[in-house]
């Protein structure tokens, strides 16, 4: 027992340094860990954003393609009843648009998309005029966030509740961020 007792106080140095080692074997672990979370998390949420955006534009170009003419001689009661047929038209387009995208499939106002911890809620599809207020556009990593904007011209946004996975090395658990995409309405190249 002595013989080992001093066998032990003479190889002080060398234990430390292999307790040293592992220590930082599993800090270089976890930080790599932590890293590869934000990389995967920061990059699945630009996608699903971008295809919101991608849904959008083809929304509004469909929607501004496809408006039904007027059918009565009244133009208030031809332009109330293009416009409620535009938003619903516009709704059905960003969904199919959207399912397609994602690979997804779309009931009760939540799309269920393959590899992301919760389905994504579509909380607002609306229709914007001129001057209404309208979600800022999307800054890059790092830089300051811009203010919200007035619309220049009518166009639709829609509001979708995001899940992602937040947290470190023991506490990873699923959360919900707020995506907000404005597209403007194009003028339909059959209308010159």
């Amino acid at each position: 027992m002595l013989k080992a007792r001093n066998f032990m106080k003479s190889q002080d140095g060398f234990l430390g340094i292999i307790v040293l080692g592992i220590g930082a074997i599993i800090g270089v672990v976890i930080l790599i860990e932590i890293t590869v979370l934000f990389i995967t998390n920061y990059t699945k949420a630009s996608i699903i954003y971008d295809r919101l955006g991608a849904a959008m534009d083809f929304a509004v170009i469909s929607a501004s393609m496809n408006l039904p003419s007027g059918t009565t001689d009244n133009e208030e009661l031809n332009a109330i009843g293009n416009a409620e047929t535009e938003d619903e038209k516009a709704f059905e387009y960003f969904v199919y648009s959207f399912n397609q995208i994602s690979n997804s499939t779309y009931s009760d106002n939540e799309f269920t998309v393959p590899g992301l911890p919760g389905n994504i809620k579509i909380l607002d599809f609306y229709k914007v005029d001129v001057g209404d207020s309208i979600p800022p556009p999307r800054t890059p990593l790092g830089e300051p966030a811009l203010d919200a904007g007035t619309a220049k011209q009518p166009g639709y946004v829609v509001s979708a509740e995001v899940p992602i996975w937040q947290g470190g090395i023991w506490n990873i658990q699923p959360i919900s961020i707020d995506m907000r995409q404005y597209r403007a309405l194009q003028p339909s190249p059959l209308d010159e």
